[in-house]
Formats: structure tokens, C-alpha cells, sequence
């Protein structure tokens, strides 16, 4: 877990990252700042923004301060692939629940399985995905909007 708080965009790009572990599982998310100016931003009335060609949720290109830049999941030490689709999507994850003491992204953990719930947020509304990431290396996702 980061010691020093998040800095924002406008002071160069910052990472933070979080780590956890439960049971036979350990995880480790990333986000760092997002600079829009680097990126193509397009807006699609009915599908809402994308970013460089791909589905952007949880962003808002006003308020947008993070993006997820990574997803890590071990099982015994052993490193589970993570596809990048799974979660490049993601922006404006709420880093700042990161640097509490009591957060954790962890929602179940079986011996197969373990589930994360990460929270996104946008100017308008916003939503969570929570990932399913089993020691097999299947993985999926469920986007959950208030």
C-alpha cells in the first residue's frame, strides 16, 4: 500500500498500487493518472465514451483522474494470466479508498476462486465491476450499476 497520497494529474503521472492476500490468493491492483490529452477520446450516444477505440467505463473526460494500469493475481505464488480486456477499461477507480487501513477489494474466496469488487465512478453515475478470477485461469466479469 502506497505511504505518500496520490498526487494528481497536473503533477506528472502517479501510480498507486494496492496489495492484499486471502487464503491461497494474493493480488495486486495498480491505477496510475490519466492524461487525457494523450489518448483519443470519442463519445457514441447510446454506448457512452471510448478511449483509443475501446469502451471506457467509469469515465468522464472532465473528472477523469486514474485508470486501472494493472491486474495481478497469484495462487500459490503462481502467477495467473490476467487478460488485458478484462480490465483496461476501467477509469476512475476510487484510489483513495485504497490508502484506508480497512479497504479490501476482496468479496469471496473459495479454494477455486477468488471475486474483487473495484469501484468506478463518472460524472454522471457510477459502477463497479466485480471480477471473478479462478485458480485455473478462467476469468470473467460483472458490471454492477446503481
Amino acid at each position: 500500500m502506497p505511504k505518500n497520497p496520490p498526487q494528481g494529474p497536473s503533477q506528472g503521472l502517479v501510480a498507486v498500487k494496492f496489495e492484499a492476500r486471502s487464503g491461497a490468493f494474493r493480488i495486486e491492483l495498480s491505477a496510475e493518472s490519466f492524461v487525457a490529452r494523450r489518448h483519443r477520446i470519442t463519445f457514441h450516444e447510446r454506448k457512452g465514451y471510448f478511449v483509443d477505440g475501446a469502451t471506457a467505463y467509469g469515465f468522464h473526460p472532465d473528472v477523469c483522474k486514474y485508470r486501472l494500469s494493472g491486474f495481478k493475481v497469484w495462487y500459490n505464488d503462481r502467477p495467473i494470466p490476467i487478460p488485458r480486456k478484462l480490465w483496461a477499461g476501467c477509469f476512475d477507480p476510487h484510489v483513495w479508498d485504497w490508502l484506508a487501513d480497512s479497504f479490501s477489494p476482496i468479496v469471496r474466496t473459495t479454494k477455486e476462486k477468488i471475486s474483487l469488487s473495484v469501484d468506478l465512478a463518472d460524472a454522471s453515475a457510477g459502477c463497479t465491476f466485480v471480477f471473478h478470477i479462478y485458480r485455473n485461469g478462467k476469468t470473467w466479469r460483472q458490471l454492477k450499476v446503481p
